[in-house]
């Protein structure tokens, strides 16, 4: 029966995934570009409801200040979006990664979809 795949112990059952380098290149992104996101966000908040002043201390107006949001929002949904490409490819379908970096990847992909269009438009 050689239409049978070989039961060889070399030979992985799984996809090809991203090399180690490249992997943990990518987790570096996501957690450096997450945490960037929550220390902007935390900035726009304090500054424009608890202060009551410019966006992060006057610095950016509203439309620099959602051009970066949108920045950080496409580069934590493209490195979740590989990440989750990754944990795909490698069939780990039970893994919980591949779960949070799907709803990473959606969440962010949306929401930098709806930023982009003001901050183009922003004056």
């Amino acid at each position: 029966m050689h239409w049978l795949p070989s039961e060889n112990a070399s030979s992985s059952p799984r996809g090809e995934g991203l090399s180690n380098p490249v992997y943990w290149l990518l987790v570096s992104l996501f957690l450096l570009a997450s945490v960037a996101m929550a220390c902007f966000l935390w900035l726009v908040i304090r500054d424009q409801w608890i202060h009551h002043r410019l966006l992060v201390a006057g610095r950016f107006d509203e439309g620099e200040t959602l051009r970066v949001v949108f920045v950080l929002l496409a580069t934590v949904a493209g490195s979740s979006g590989l990440l989750w490409r990754h944990y795909r490819r490698i069939d780990s379908y039970g893994s919980p990664l591949q779960t949070v970096f799907m709803l990473v990847f959606t969440l962010c992909a949306a929401l930098a979809t709806v930023a982009v269009l003001p901050a183009l438009f922003a004056s």
